[in-house]
């Protein structure tokens, strides 16, 4: 049930409640740069002048809601953990922007130091402790020792890069291919660039008393100024149909993003399968919203044999592959219905990956291919030059029940039929589609 909803300050929030950890089943970060960060900035900005015009507060922002369940944690600093539902990517974002601050009041120390401005440069020092401590990370002991840890803890495949880049001075720029790390350090860079640069500028023109004050306004906004509605429950269930109301209300998750939830949801209770699930699925959503969609559409066709509309694709997805039904208070599908859900997804993970490589006209066998080149660049004319991406489904079932000679010979027909089809008879791949599904 619902234990208690309120309108919160986000620095009481932070100071509050820790920790909040991630679920599995949640997308990683996803915020972007040029629309929800830049929206964030500019609303910070305009608390800001505000304050400095005004020299109190003038005005508090709602920045929406955030849905989390209650849950006992034994062994932990404070006998719980708010496991977020619904308010991930604001929460990770004000984390990011308490990070900055610390080290932008640290950089002040630094300065007023330069110029033997003592007084500011002992207060900068305490104000970044007090950052840092209240806002950024609480104490636990762990085996004996006394442990940092950050108040937030992202999902498995954000959480080390997030609490590298929070923690410490490196700023290492994420791998090709790991969206949400781009996206985390792009907010980052962003919020650094905008809020705290302009303000701890060697080249500004304020004193470094001047500017810890500049910074410690900024703060002020950020921890009285900014407030959302918290809204905690002690039964997951209930606090996953409301996060499916508010996320009505929002941007709403790709169909990638709700497979995996999905999935990730049924598999509670299986810690191994589940966690080996989650790693497949950030290797299957590498890639953008739309190429995802492309790919379980084919997919979809390749082994359903059948068309799925491509407005309701998740909910024919949902019901083709993982139609198993898990009933309140039960949270988790058996051991069988388990096992086969890391099975449908690993032969997904398997296939997205040659799915991209048949849509770039690339052969798809790695390790000693037993065709020629001329056979092997069929496929290149078949999908780059004559665009029969029609054939990508089939393809993809040739490949995954088939030889690779099947796979050729496959390949040489539909080149053949298609360059006759389009080029001779001067028809278009369209008909064929529309005599396919009639």
């Amino acid at each position: 049930m619902i234990k208690g909803t309120e309108n919160i300050p986000v620095g009481d929030l932070i100071a509050r409640r820790v920790p909040f950890i991630i679920p599995k089943y949640q997308r990683g970060y996803a915020w972007r740069k040029k629309e929800e960060i830049e929206d964030f900035i500019s609303d910070i900005e305009i608390l800001y002048k505000l304050r400095l015009k005004h020299g109190q507060q003038m005005k508090k922002h709602f920045f929406g809601g955030l849905v989390s369940v209650d849950r006992f944690a034994a062994n932990s600093a404070t006998g719980r953990v708010f496991e977020v539902v619904d308010g991930q990517q604001r929460l990770a974002t004000f984390l990011i922007t308490m990070s900055l601050m610390e080290k932008a009041l640290n950089g002040i120390a630094v300065q007023a130091k330069q110029v033997n401005d003592v007084d500011t440069e002992s207060s900068a020092d305490a104000h970044a402790t007090q950052t840092r401590k209240n806002f950024l990370t609480y104490e636990e002991v762990d085996q004996g020792k006394l442990r940092e840890r950050l108040r937030l803890r992202m999902s498995k495949v954000d959480h080390a890069y997030f609490e590298n880049l929070l923690l410490t001075s490196t700023k290492n720029r994420p791998q090709q291919g790991q969206d949400s790390h781009r996206k985390i350090y792009d907010a980052h860079l962003a919020i650094e660039e905008r809020l705290f640069q302009p303000i701890i500028d060697t080249d500004s023109l304020l004193t470094p008393s001047e500017k810890l004050q500049h910074l410690l306004t900024i703060r002020t906004c950020i921890t009285d100024d900014c407030h959302v509605i918290f809204i905690v429950s002690d039964d997951r269930y209930e606090a996953y149909h409301l996060f499916t109301t508010l996320n009505d209300r929002g941007r709403s998750l790709g169909n990638g993003d709700l497979l995996r939830s999905t999935t990730l949801e049924m598999l509670e209770g299986h810690q191994v399968i589940q966690d080996g699930v989650e790693m497949k699925w950030y290797d299957i959503l590498t890639v953008k919203d739309t190429d995802i969609d492309k790919f379980l559409h084919a997919y979809f066709i390749s082994f359903a044999g059948q068309h799925a509309p491509r407005k309701d694709l998740f909910d024919y997805f949902r019901k083709k592959f993982f139609d198993y039904q898990v009933i309140p208070p039960k949270l988790g599908v058996t051991d069988l219905e388990a096992k086969s859900i890391e099975e449908r997804i690993e032969s997904m993970r398997v296939l997205s990956a040659i799915y991209r490589k048949i849509s770039s006209g690339d052969w798809p066998y790695y390790s000693n291919p037993s065709t020629v080149d001329w056979d092997r660049d069929r496929l290149y004319r078949l999908i780059k030059i004559l665009q029969h991406t029609l054939s990508i489904p089939l393809l993809l079932t040739i490949y995954d029940q088939l030889s690779e000679q099947d796979f050729t010979d496959v390949v040489l027909m539909l080149e053949r039929f298609v360059f006759r089809y389009i080029t001779i008879a001067g028809a278009h791949e369209g008909k064929v589609s529309s005599n396919s599904r009639s």
